[in-house]
């Protein structure tokens, strides 16, 4: 008489439930939010070239999805958006070759114009040490996105031209590293350091 959900069978929940996969949770549901950092770290676990898996092989983005969501039993919608996760953070690129795996400071191949513009105006002092980088101006000279800048500097970070500071002079941001001095201090004039002692 009345259609009540704990009165539903199996067979009414729909076709996934029926093959034993959990049915699919609503987009910004707390049920999916799970769904999505379980299908993250299974995607980057299954791309990383350690596993022994070759690297997926297709011409467009919803076939990589398509591909790696039936290897690791999820849906591509699902796929699709762990894999846009995981090139967000810089941990995969996903080119016309496929999904590949980025280790620690490798650049994205999109990013490698962006990372060249930062470390010339680095090198050029265009950017002083301590000096906080301005993410918003690299993002509109270059035309991309903020979050791209972002993940261009991580190979930065990893070769110590940059720093990010949760807390820096100007607040939460990406820093150019203070350069490290060449030598320690000479003691001063008659053996003696500055705090007096021998």
């Amino acid at each position: 008489m009345f259609d009540r959900p704990e009165a539903r069978t199996r067979h009414d929940a729909g076709p996934s439930a029926r093959h034993g996969r959990p049915a699919p949770a609503e987009k910004n549901s707390p049920a999916r939010t799970r769904q999505l950092a379980i299908a993250v770290v299974a995607l980057r676990r299954h791309v990383h070239p350690g596993n022994g898996t070759e690297r997926v092989r297709s011409r467009s983005r919803s076939q990589i999805a398509r591909e790696l969501g039936s290897a690791l039993g999820f849906s591509e919608s699902l796929t699709a958006a762990a894999l846009a996760v995981l090139e967000h953070r810089g941990d995969i690129a996903v080119i016309e070759e496929g999904a590949i795996y980025l280790g620690p400071g490798q650049a994205h191949p999109d990013d490698a114009e962006i990372t060249a513009h930062i470390r010339a105006r680095i090198t050029a002092d265009g950017y002083r040490p301590g000096q906080a980088l301005p993410l918003g101006l690299i993002a509109h000279d270059c035309q991309v996105p903020v979050a791209q800048v972002r993940r261009a500097c991580r190979s930065l970070i990893s070769t110590r031209h940059l720093q990010s500071l949760p807390n820096g002079p100007h607040g939460r941001g990406i820093y150019v590293r203070e350069a490290p001095s060449e030598a320690p201090e000479p003691p001063a004039a008659g053996g003696r350091r500055q705090g007096g002692k021998t």
